[in-house]
């Protein structure tokens, strides 16, 4: 697969890199891994971008893309730039003096006279930093005021519909913020690319970083908390937990790739296999299945009351029937579900204070 990267750094890792300036050269030559959860927000984008048909997504996948849709046109409604020039999936560029520094692909920008807004779309399940504070909107930010050299104010907005709270956060940069970004991503940069530029594990600089199962400092995260194992805290320090969160990210990647080694070698590690996953049954025919049941003299309501809606089908087979869309559509949805949902929370999880 060609790197359109060629190489250089991008807007996406300009965040771990302001944290971690040696994971450039850490990482330098190692191949990208695609998981389950980056296929899955590959599709997601390609089919906000009008490359894939809606209908080819899973459910959830359809669902988070449908929420980015509608967050994306309210935005667009709020900063007045429905009719505004729209560029999506494209790569920009910043070079000083033909020479090329980094890049970065906007998800979404539209150009309206002397303003822009540039859309990053995150469609996964954990929450990164707000706009204001989001270092590759920052970047985002710079390369398209590099690439129409005619603008005055920039709005970055981050939609990221499966985020508890904070679904869509947006921050304007007029030109003296623009330059400011500017000078700062490139002292990162020059000092990332020092052969001596020093490491510095964190759960948010390891979370996507290649080099994590040979990184020395994030390794040092596991040696230390083996260090504390037999007088542990009954109330954790900040940092003991930040080791936790980097030890548990190493830990699920070298376990990654020793599925990978017995995949392709059984025999690849001493004392390990793969142990068969086991097997789901999945109705694909609700209604033949109905049919047989009918005949053992099960009905309709009985039937429905072992049976799981789905949100989106439901939603997606209200549009065929009234060809509603948008707004219209959600009411209808809205409508049809009042008073037969209940709304349930997972037992809240352990996150860092904003």
């Amino acid at each position: 697969m060609t790197d359109d990267r060629q190489g250089l750094p991008s807007a996406s890792n300009l965040e771990r890199l302001a944290t971690c300036r040696g994971s450039l050269n850490a990482e330098n030559g190692l191949p990208d891994e695609p998981n389950e959860m980056s296929r899955a927000g590959d599709i997601g984008h390609a089919c906000l971008a009008g490359e894939v048909h809606i209908d080819e997504l899973d459910d959830e996948t359809a669902k988070t893309v449908g929420r980015c849709q509608t967050l994306e046109r309210s935005i667009l409604v709020d900063l007045d730039m429905v009719d505004a020039e729209q560029v999506r999936e494209e790569r920009f560029w910043l070079e000083i003096e033909g020479t090329k520094q980094f890049s970065g692909k906007p998800d979404m920008v539209a150009v309206e006279g002397t303003r822009a807004l540039v859309v990053d779309y995150k469609t996964g399940p954990v929450a990164v930093e707000s706009a204001a504070s989001n270092m590759q909107l920052r970047a985002l930010a710079v390369l398209v005021f590099w690439k129409y050299n005619h603008l005055e104010e920039i709005t970055t907005a981050i939609i990221q519909p499966r985020a508890f709270d904070q679904q869509a956060t947006l921050t304007t940069y007029k030109i003296d913020d623009i330059w400011a970004a500017y000078y700062e991503i490139l002292l990162i940069l020059d000092e990332a690319k020092e052969t001596d530029a020093p490491r510095k594990a964190s759960e948010k600089a390891c979370r996507y970083c290649k080099a994590k199962p040979t990184c020395p400092e994030a390794q040092k995260s596991i040696t230390d908390i083996a260090a504390v194992e037999s007088n542990l805290p009954a109330i954790p320090s900040a940092d003991l937990l930040e080791k936790c969160a980097i030890a548990k990210s190493l830990i699920k990647k070298i376990e990654d790739n020793a599925r990978k080694a017995l995949e392709s070698d059984p025999n690849a590690i001493a004392g390990y296999e793969l142990k068969p996953g086991s097997k789901r049954q999945k109705i694909t025919n609700p209604e033949g299945v109905f049919f047989k049941a009918a005949v053992i003299g099960i009905d309709g309501q009985e039937f429905s009351a072992v049976c799981d809606v789905n949100k989106s089908k439901l939603k997606l087979l209200i549009k065929a029937k009234t060809e509603k869309k948008g707004a219209a559509l959600d009411d209808e949805l809205a409508e049809i579900l009042e008073g037969n949902t209940e709304e349930s929370r997972n037992k809240p999880s352990l996150a860092k204070s904003k």
